[in-house]
């Protein structure tokens, strides 16, 4: 062998693969990278999944509030039995098929899923006082306050002010439920789609 060829094979020759301390370093340092990492990343998934929910809560409501009140410029004053014509009214005729589906045009809108999805509201429906006049008192009873929308067991509440995310289907239902049951809050009837 000439003295170029003997030198490169020296150089090859001499090369040396990692230690076994030198992987168990590395791997160390990537489990300890990982373990940092992965439940940020999870709860990254967490909350986009949470954000999803809330995005689509607010559009359901949006439309179900737009549908009712296409309705309530539109309703005549008074039902069939002469009784006002309410939101209660609308609900009730389309769950038994006899009025326009308000709540399920406003579901499809929304891209609501068909199956184990559905939303609670109440209007926000005040006492009428002495400042309060009649027509203020039915422009709010059409007005939607309280809302809760749930996919499977995630949730989002609406309580009148602002939105809380990131709910189980129970403790959302009880917030709104607790709140039907409450008397010293002025609202209106808690109504369910798709009603069970």
């Amino acid at each position: 062998m000439n003295k170029d060829k003997l030198r490169t094979y020296r150089k090859y020759c001499n090369n040396k693969g990692f230690t076994l301390v030198e992987l168990i370093v590395v791997l160390v340092i990537l489990a300890v990278l990982a373990s940092i990492i992965i439940p940020q990343l999870l709860g990254f998934i967490a909350k986009a999944r949470g954000s999803k929910i809330l995005i689509k809560a607010k559009s359901i409501m949006n439309a179900v509030q737009t549908q009712y009140l296409t309705l309530y410029a539109q309703a005549p004053p008074a039902d069939v039995n002469g009784n006002p014509y309410t939101i209660e009214t609308a609900y009730l005729g389309e769950i038994n098929g006899t009025e326009t589906p308000y709540l399920k045009k406003a579901a499809s809108l929304a891209d609501m899923p068909e199956s184990n999805a559905g939303f609670f509201f109440m209007t926000a429906q005040p006492q009428q006082t002495a400042d309060l006049d009649y027509v203020t008192v039915k422009h709010e009873s059409w007005k939607i306050k309280y809302f809760m929308y749930f996919e499977g067991n995630d949730a989002v509440y609406y309580n009148g002010e602002s939105w809380e995310d990131n709910l189980s289907f129970y403790t959302a239902y009880n917030k709104i439920k607790d709140l039907s049951e409450d008397d010293s809050v002025p609202h209106g009837t808690l109504f369910r789609y798709p009603k069970l």
